[in-house]
């Protein structure tokens, strides 16, 4: 599950709607972003300490057209998010190693690992293994929105092909229900 929580209100996606990339218009830092508002994930298993995780991000189509382009490499952010997560001295940061998304303003991945063991979290709503980020500094002219949320796809790669090279085919997120022609 994904929880964001910010001071206008609470917002919860659940497993299904994270499922269905594409299904679901879920506002990480709410509608209005201020610094200090977070959006929590929540799972049922403990990530591995060490392992490179990628956290997949849809943003919807409307959205991605209200803003120019930016070159690559000359991307000014407009926003400062630090990731961390719940280990047994508390909030501990994130590596992260690369994040597409610029913020969660377009679609990509942000790929991250944990350098300790993680323990459960709970507050007043829920518990479980949580990774969180929060808005350090903003200055979003568009509230973020993302369409869709998955992590650690599978990879369907086309060894024979017309292609001179390998290419994927398709991702899967491990959420039931996936089908791919080949």
């Amino acid at each position: 599950r994904a929880i964001g929580k910010n001071t206008e209100k609470r917002e919860t996606i659940g497993r299904y709607l994270l499922s269905c990339m594409g299904g679901m218009c879920f506002y990480p830092f709410g509608r209005k972003p201020r610094p200090g508002d977070l959006c929590r994930f929540y799972l049922e298993k403990a990530l591995e300490p060490g392992r490179l995780y990628h956290l997949f991000c849809q943003v919807p189509k409307a959205e991605e057209g209200e803003r120019n382009p930016w070159p690559e490499g000359d991307f000014f952010p407009l926003a400062e998010i630090e990731w961390s997560y719940y280990g047994k001295e508390g909030w501990r940061l994130l590596s992260v190693r690369k994040d597409e998304t610029h913020e969660f303003l377009s679609g990509g991945r942000i790929s991250f690992s944990v350098d300790q063991e993680m323990e459960i979290f709970s507050d007043e709503e829920t518990g479980g293994y949580v990774f969180q980020a929060v808005l350090k500094e903003s200055s979003y002219d568009v509230a973020p929105v993302l369409s869709g949320i998955s992590m650690n796809h599978i990879l369907l790669i086309q060894k024979e092909t017309w292609r001179e090279e390998p290419f994927t085919v398709a991702t899967a997120n491990g959420f039931p229900f996936q089908e791919y022609l080949l």
